[in-house]
């Protein structure tokens, strides 16, 4: 599972869930918390909380520094 958050034009974050895949999390901020009427919206994942599996094994990722990007 991954923290996901909106943030709306202003900065402000609106929204937290946790969700289990990336294609869910879109949905959730598609269909329920974009305001189309608005540019500026965004959805960010907290990198360091999300689990990266292989075929055979789970382990965590992200260095604590916006990371996430050292996946095997």
């Amino acid at each position: 599972m991954a923290n996901y958050r909106v943030i709306n034009p202003h900065g402000d974050v609106v929204d937290t869930k946790d969700i289990a895949s990336a294609e869910d999390a879109h949905a959730w901020f598609v269909d329920a918390k974009a305001d189309n009427s608005e540019l500026g919206w965004r959805m960010e994942v907290d990198a360091d909380a999300a689990a990266v599996c292989g075929e055979d094994q789970c382990r965590e990722v992200g260095n604590g520094k916006g990371g996430g990007r050292d996946r095997p």
